[in-house]
């Protein structure tokens, strides 16, 4: 591995990041701020008052398991292939990268419930379905 192919990587992800987080900034704020009609009251009687700081909160907890993924320590040295306790240390970190990666698609889909309840309380589907569609076009694939 070269210098700069570790650099160029090394910026790649720092970039996905950035682009990850003005994402989950954007759904943050589509729950907060949409605008509900002509005077904005339909969203007092609408939807639940808790509803901004739960969308807020699952946003945290999201951003928490993954940079607890992402900061894990590194498990693909030859220690970790070719001897008895690496190996076990490997199994250890593949399990707990595969409860973090259940964790993320959990608060994805409570995500995802958030986005029906503003459905429910009068967003129409094209509003909701852009909540997320910011967020799915903007990934890319690796290079």
């Amino acid at each position: 591995m070269s210098v700069t192919s570790a650099f160029t990587r090394r910026e790649r992800a720092l970039l996905d990041l950035a682009q990850l987080k003005a994402d989950l900034m954007s759904i943050y704020f589509a729950h907060r701020d949409w605008d509900w009609g002509k005077d904005g009251d339909d969203r007092s009687t609408n939807l639940r008052a808790e509803h901004v700081d739960d969308t807020r909160d699952e946003i945290a907890s999201l951003v928490v398991v993954i940079s607890s993924l992402l900061s894990a320590p590194i498990s693909s040295k030859s220690r970790h292939l070719f001897t008895k306790s690496g190996q076990r240390e490997l199994a250890r970190k593949n399990e707990q990268q595969a409860q973090l990666e259940l964790r993320i698609g959990a608060h994805f889909c409570c995500l995802s419930l958030l986005v029906e309840e503003l459905k429910a309380a009068g967003m129409p589907g094209n509003g909701a379905l852009a909540c997320f569609v910011v967020f799915c076009t903007s990934q890319h694939t690796p290079t």
